[in-house]
């Protein structure tokens, strides 16, 4: 492959567009950055397929500095200008509320500020204030700070769950050996128990189920250890 003196391979984007008069046009900045990466992507890949050493890869990194940096500031140019366009699109306000049935005071507290809050920064937004999201921000700590705490105390509350089924009885193979039985008998009991307690915090809120079941499996670690040890002995390492 033969490359320019700038380092490119001569498969730069912007070659052959022309007006519907038949005259050529100047490629959008989007247009531009897509054709380029293709071509940049196709080098690479071609690279690759050769086996290229990743010497040769830095190699052609270094002699695409100038198209790679291209890309670079190209993509920032239509960073700002999706940015610029944001700015000047106005945000429509928030005239009503859905508050779920049955919502808590916090959540229905949540959704009500968050609306404000997005009216106050829509105001500003669509005054196209300078520096907005930094005039909101300051504005609004206080309720922003008080919208976290929210967040936090609904993620505690908890939310209506069934209970856990209780699995039938354990059924044991008439042949199975004493070893299988140990473990089938001491993984029942650790299951049972297991969903017994989730049964018994399913009203609970998550915060308070974890600890309980953190302390119970805390509490039964000897069993558990056991229970690993007796399932390593039913499959014993196959000798090299």
């Amino acid at each position: 492959m033969a490359w320019g003196q700038d380092g490119s391979s001569g498969q730069g984007a912007g070659s052959g567009q022309t007006s519907p008069s038949g005259a050529p046009t100047q490629p959008t900045t989007e247009q531009t950055y897509q054709q380029e990466q293709r071509a940049l992507a196709q080098e690479m890949q071609g690279l690759l397929a050769q086996g290229a050493t990743p010497q040769q890869v830095q190699a052609w990194q270094a002699q695409n500095a100038v198209r790679l940096a291209a890309q670079q500031q190209r993509a920032q140019d239509m960073a700002a200008a999706s940015l610029t366009a944001w700015m000047a699109h106005p945000l429509s306000m928030i005239s009503e509320v859905q508050i779920p049935e049955g919502a808590s005071p916090e959540m229905t507290d949540f959704l009500t500020t968050r609306a404000d809050l997005h009216n106050r920064l829509a105001q500003l937004h669509n005054a196209q204030t300078p520096n907005a999201d930094a005039t909101f921000q300051q504005q609004n700590q206080a309720e922003i700070q008080a919208q976290t705490q929210r967040a936090a105390v609904i993620a505690t509350q908890a939310t209506p769950q069934a209970a856990l089924p209780v699995p039938p009885p354990l059924v044991i193979p008439a042949d199975a050996t004493p070893q299988v039985r140990a473990y089938l008998v001491l993984s029942d009991q650790l299951m049972r128990e297991r969903i017994a307690l989730i049964n018994q915090y399913v009203s609970s809120d998550p915060v308070t189920k974890n600890a309980a079941l953190l302390q119970w499996q805390q509490q039964n670690a000897d069993r558990f250890k056991q229970l690993q040890s007796l399932m390593s002995n039913l499959n014993p390492p196959t000798p090299n």
